[in-house]
Parts: C-alpha cells; structure tokens; sequence
C-alpha cells in the first residue's frame, strides 16, 4: 500500500498518507475492504474513522453473496523490487 523503491521512500510514503491499491495485490479486494482500509489509513486523527464507526462498517455486514471466498495467495507472489 506505501510503495517507494527502497525503505526510504517507502517510510515518507507512508508519513505522508500516500496509498496506492496495486492491481496485481487488490484486484482481488472489495470496494467495501479498501474503503475501510483506507479510513482507517487518514493520517489526521480527527478525520480517521473511530473504532466504533470502523466496527459498524458496511464491510463487516455483507451479505454472504458479496464475500469472494477465493483464496488470497498473493503474498509468496511479492517481490522486492515491487517495493
């Protein structure tokens, strides 16, 4: 989610807040997931999603037919160049 080419690009991306959902690692992920990522990422405290509101997420109340039960075997696929 914080890319950069080497750790210290990877930790500015990451102070700055700046995400990226790669395709090769979140095609795979629902819109429902990676909004909840992504308010759970805001930088600013006051803005971030509190942990009551992340709990009642729409994420958290899908309806069985929404879940992709596919296997996520992505991560022996990352490689270090990806980051």
């Amino acid at each position: 989610m914080f890319r950069g080419y080497n750790l210290n690009e990877i930790l500015l991306n990451n102070k700055k807040c700046e995400i990226e959902y790669p395709v090769k690692y979140w095609s795979k992920i629902s819109e429902k997931a990676k909004d909840l990522v992504s308010k759970m990422l805001i930088k600013d405290p006051n803005e971030r999603i509190t942990t009551e509101n992340a709990l009642n997420h729409e994420w958290f109340f899908q309806d069985e037919t929404e879940i992709n039960h596919e296997k996520l075997d992505f991560a022996k696929e990352i490689d270090e160049n990806d980051y």
